[in-house]
């Protein structure tokens, strides 16, 4: 930051406190134990360059943190957003809930499940209802919730793309709503 802090626009930290089915440590291990090792890295990047955003990547099941996420330690962005994960699912009641807090980066397409095993067609369902659910306001940017693997036929990946073009820009022209 000392010498290419006016070129950095954006800081990413991640970990991963959550599986598949539930939190790796309970909300109370967390306050006590990793929230303030995340407030001190915050503090001390923004005490560099205070207008800088912040990426927090924490995939698996975590909606209970998401509260400490943005209102103790100021995360600006949250990735991946994984709707595959227990309780993770309700993109709707996430956006209505944090999404004027924070920015939503992923929840466009799960790559475990839909892009390696749906067809086009579902693809393109599952793109549209998380436009619906996350796009209102802004604060979206819309992508798989892991890196794509090569289990992914390609015509998969053309679909999300495609739809992802399609429905971002329907979603504007229609007024919200594709």
């Amino acid at each position: 930051m000392q010498y290419a802090g006016e070129y950095i626009d954006i800081a990413r930290m991640a970990d991963d406190l959550g599986s598949q089915k539930a939190p790796l440590i309970s909300p109370d291990n967390y306050r006590e134990v990793v929230m303030p090792a995340h407030q001190k890295i915050v503090n001390h990047i923004r005490s560099l360059k205070p207008d800088i955003k912040i990426v927090y990547h924490c995939d698996g099941s975590i909606r209970e943190f998401l509260p400490y996420f943005i209102k103790d330690v100021g995360f600006d962005c949250w990735n991946p957003v994984q709707v595959s994960a227990e309780g993770m699912d309700d993109t709707a009641w996430l956006k209505e809930t944090y999404g004027d807090k924070i920015t939503f980066w992923g929840a466009g397409c799960d790559s475990q499940q839909v892009i390696a095993k749906c067809t086009p067609d579902e693809i393109r369902a599952e793109v549209r209802r998380r436009i619906n659910d996350l796009a209102a306001g802004g604060g979206l940017i819309l992508g798989s919730i892991h890196n794509l693997q090569k289990n992914v036929p390609p015509e998969n990946m053309v679909a999300f793309y495609d739809a992802i073009c399609e429905y971002s820009v329907k979603y504007y022209e229609n007024g919200g709503h594709v």
